[in-house]
């Protein structure tokens, strides 16, 4: 059965726009699930470089009515945050407060929410399946974005592409966002394995065990960020 998702188009600019998109898959996953999910179906688990992409998170969350954490592609690669997209590094940030101590296209960007519960790699690779990845959050907007999508999905958080290793993204995109917001205690490694990101439904982020299952964003295109 093919997941419940919500989908937001965001045009940003009126010339060069190139189309990409957050997806929020609801289906609860591990995160290497919603790793290969999203690099199956879309591209990879969301990558979230900048505020712009976390308020796109907020939205997609928020026209989901989602209020619970979900998968990214961030995880841990030793020692920084990565993204799941092309591994990249993680420049952009936005970590609430007590966490990690550790020129952009003009666009069409658009997140898909699945609630459905997965660890982070089983979202991951349900997002890569149907979409592109899980999603990438590269600025304040896209934060926002997700934030609002999980606020209408009444969700929490949800996983994206943020992971722990040396914190990558799982789209292998270069982590650029330099002022990430961790949720409030995070991140903790309570489990004393925890190197998956998620972003709750107010776009700040925390680290899970991968194989917990949560909801994840999938990035749709390609052209989500600037290399």
């Amino acid at each position: 059965m093919i997941p419940k998702t919500f989908h937001l188009f965001l045009l940003l600019g009126l010339f060069l726009k190139t189309s990409c998109y957050f997806i929020l898959i609801q289906e609860p996953k591990t995160w290497t699930e919603a790793q290969s999910y999203c690099k199956q179906y879309h591209w990879d688990l969301a990558t979230i470089q900048s505020d712009e992409d976390r308020y796109k998170i907020q939205e997609v969350a928020a026209a989901a009515k989602f209020q619970n954490r979900a998968w990214m592609g961030l995880y841990d690669g030793l020692f920084v945050w990565r993204w799941s997209y092309q591994d990249q590094n993680l420049d952009y940030s936005n970590w609430a407060s007590l966490e990690d101590t550790t020129s952009r296209t003009q666009r069409m960007c658009k997140f898909i929410f699945n609630a459905a519960k997965l660890s982070w790699r089983d979202a991951q690779s349900q997002c890569r399946r149907l979409y592109v990845d899980l999603s990438t959050i590269s600025d304040s907007f896209e934060n926002s974005a997700v934030d609002t999508i999980l606020s209408l999905a009444s969700q929490n958080e949800a996983w994206i592409g943020l992971s722990k290793n040396l914190w990558l993204w799982s789209d292998q995109s270069k982590v650029t966002w330099l002022s990430v917001k961790w949720a409030d205690g995070q991140p903790d490694n309570a489990s004393g394995n925890e190197k998956c990101g998620f972003v709750n439904e107010t776009g700040l982020i925390g680290d899970d065990d991968c194989s917990h299952t949560l909801p994840f964003f999938c990035s749709e295109f390609h052209f989500c960020f600037n290399p």
